[in-house]
């Protein structure tokens, strides 16, 4: 939690970062795209459930991370508790239909598959930033896992997600 009193408005500017840690995210390429594809399917559900505090000057933001599942909520407003409270109830009780998971998961696959047609330059940042991380799945990898996953599998990591990870 990190807290500013904006000078120029009279305005708190908050920032609370938290961060879900599992080693099952990792445990496997196919656990890792699962959690990816739970974290977008996520991200989906709260369109329009944040809309409002977007324009009301909260930003948001849930990713994955080296460690895990990235929560972020930053802006001028006493609400980004309630917002964070709202990602977090989001990620713990996720309804989704097999359409929007199909939409997603196709969605992933093709980012994937576009990697391959990447500049030179963005490939090198790529295998440079893997040296310097612990845990680093390759993209094709995650390309091959990516098929065999169902929404069920990707609803069991995310109940592990929301109900075993350490916060941090």
């Amino acid at each position: 939690l990190w807290f500013k009193q904006d000078d120029q408005f009279g305005l708190p500017k908050t920032a609370l970062y938290a961060l879900l840690r599992h080693p099952a995210v990792f445990a496997s390429p196919a656990q890792n795209v699962a959690a990816s594809l739970y974290v977008d399917l996520v991200r989906d559900a709260l369109t329009e459930v944040t809309y409002d505090a977007t324009l009301a000057g909260l930003q948001w933001e849930l990713n994955m991370s080296a460690d895990g599942v990235d929560v972020r909520v930053t802006g001028f407003s006493d609400k980004a508790a309630v917002l964070l409270q709202r990602i977090v109830a989001r990620l713990a009780d996720l309804q989704t239909t097999p359409e929007t998971f199909a939409a997603v998961k196709d969605r992933q696959v093709r980012a994937l598959r576009s990697v391959a047609q990447e500049k030179p330059i963005w490939h090198a940042g790529y295998y440079a930033g893997g040296l310097l991380q612990e845990r680093l799945l390759h993209w094709r990898e995650k390309l091959a896992a990516v098929d065999g996953l169902d929404l069920d599998a990707v609803m069991a990591i995310g109940r592990l997600i929301s109900t075993e990870a350490e916060i941090c």
